[in-house]
């Protein structure tokens, strides 16, 4: 996600256009033309602090977003080739089909995926608001291959972008697998 931090100029320019600070000039130079020079003074000395500050907070806001996108983006992913072997690429990188291995003590969602092997404990509070965890099941076996997906449908084995993965559990050596989703659940018994 890109943050744009506008420039200096830019914020005092969309801060004095602002229709507050337009009708406080308006009032500076009504009062200035009726001799009141020391009230337009002081109200223009508050508006040019009050559009200073209102710059620096959105500047800083800007800076501080842009920080925390650069922080939750998951730059490397672990995945599972079709081959077989196991690599890590950018999670900017993934593909609709991609199986992403999960570590055992989780990580952050780059994208919706699909449950594929293990059991998976997921924190969903950023989504539901809800402050319980939620467990996230794999999709059974003896679905059909050519099985559309239905968010409503396999809701209990979606795990949903931005997501935190809390615990993981897998059985018999085989590691916690996603498929980032498709149309399909495509090649899920091959994996």
């Amino acid at each position: 996600m890109e943050v744009e931090v506008g420039s200096w100029i830019s914020l005092l320019v969309e801060e004095v256009l602002n229709p507050f600070y337009v009708f406080q000039g308006l009032s500076v130079l009504l009062w200035s033309l009726d001799d009141y020079i020391i009230y337009a003074s002081c109200v223009l000395a508050l508006s040019a602090a009050s559009i200073a500050l209102a710059a620096f907070e959105t500047r800083r806001q800007s800076l501080t977003l842009r920080a925390m996108a650069a922080a939750s983006a998951a730059p490397e992913v672990p995945i599972r080739l079709p081959d077989g072997t196991e690599t890590t690429i950018h999670s900017a990188d993934l593909v609709p089909g991609d199986v992403i291995l999960i570590p055992p003590h989780g990580f952050i969602l780059p994208c919706d995926a699909v449950l594929l092997h293990g059991n998976a404990i997921v924190n969903e509070a950023m989504l539901t608001g809800e402050s319980i965890p939620v467990h996230k099941s794999p999709i059974p076996p003896n679905s059909p291959q050519d099985e559309l997906y239905d968010s409503d449908a396999h809701k209990r084995h979606t795990l949903f972008c931005g997501t935190q993965v809390i615990q993981t559990r897998f059985y018999a050596g085989n590691k916690v697998k996603l498929n980032t989703l498709n149309d399909k659940i495509q090649q899920w018994n091959q994996l």
